[in-house]
């Protein structure tokens, strides 16, 4: 990795963490207007005839943990993660194959230390960001009086880092496919949808590893999920062997 490289991954690591920081902050600050607005006549009028809708209501406006569930970790943190995993791993080579610059690098560094460079940095700084904004708001909420669950926190915070870990990987491998950094990120947005999509459908719901990482199974069962954990991990790594061996033979 040369020092420009870096030095911008750097630059779009920090951005990326306070944007994760920032957006923590909405749920915690806006608790109690949101719960008012929930919790008003008007409101509670409307769901009298959909019991359903009301009892999911009144988990959020009488426990702290279902709040945080519905308001952050099932939302904006779980698809951030995502998008932040997007953002990191798009260019992570077709910028250099666009560019015909690798055999710059390659007369310094070996393939291997070039690929593991490359592909770790963005390991790290997903990590970190991905943790950050889930401590960030766990600490906060308890700073604001607010009784979060550390047991529920972690393994939601843990949950999320392997799904985005594994579509960060996910994005590399499309990145290494292409010569073009438009391309890798418009198909690894098509598959994001795609996902999506996937979950609402009965046959392929398990492709969905997004209702995973923010599951809202662990309010109940307080359970990481080892096996899918696992699973989520071994697939990660399956495609980052595949990758390396399609870097290592290819031509750059």
């Amino acid at each position: 990795m040369t020092y420009t490289e870096l030095k911008m991954n750097m630059v779009k690591g920090l951005i990326l963490l306070v944007i994760m920081v920032g957006l923590a902050l909405v749920p915690i600050l806006t608790h109690s207007l949101v719960t008012g607005i929930f919790g008003s006549p008007e409101v509670q009028q409307n769901l009298k005839n959909n019991p359903i809708g009301q009892q999911g209501l009144n988990a959020i406006l009488s426990n702290y943990s279902f709040y945080s569930y519905a308001e952050w970790f099932a939302g904006n943190y779980n698809i951030l993660s995502m998008i932040i995993a997007i953002v990191l791993s798009f260019s992570l080579f077709s910028r250099e194959k666009e560019h015909k610059t690798f055999y710059m690098m390659t007369g310094r560094m070996t393939r291997w230390e070039i690929f593991s460079s490359k592909v770790f940095s963005g390991y790290i700084w997903t990590a970190v960001i991905v943790v950050s904004g889930g401590l960030f708001y766990y600490i906060l909420s308890r700073i604001m009086g607010y009784d979060l669950s550390w047991t529920m926190t972690s393994i939601w915070i843990a949950r999320t880092a392997a799904g985005a870990l594994l579509f960060y990987q996910i994005g590399a491998y499309i990145s290494l496919l292409f010569s073009s950094q438009s391309k890798p990120i418009l198909v690894d947005i098509a598959i994001f949808a795609g996902l999506i999509t996937a979950g609402s459908f009965k046959q392929t719901k398990f492709l969905d590893f997004m209702q995973y990482m923010g599951g809202e199974d662990v309010l109940t069962k307080q359970s990481l999920g080892v096996l899918t954990f696992v699973l989520l991990l071994v697939i990660s790594a399956g495609i980052f062997t595949l990758e390396y061996l399609q870097f290592r033979y290819s031509d750059l």
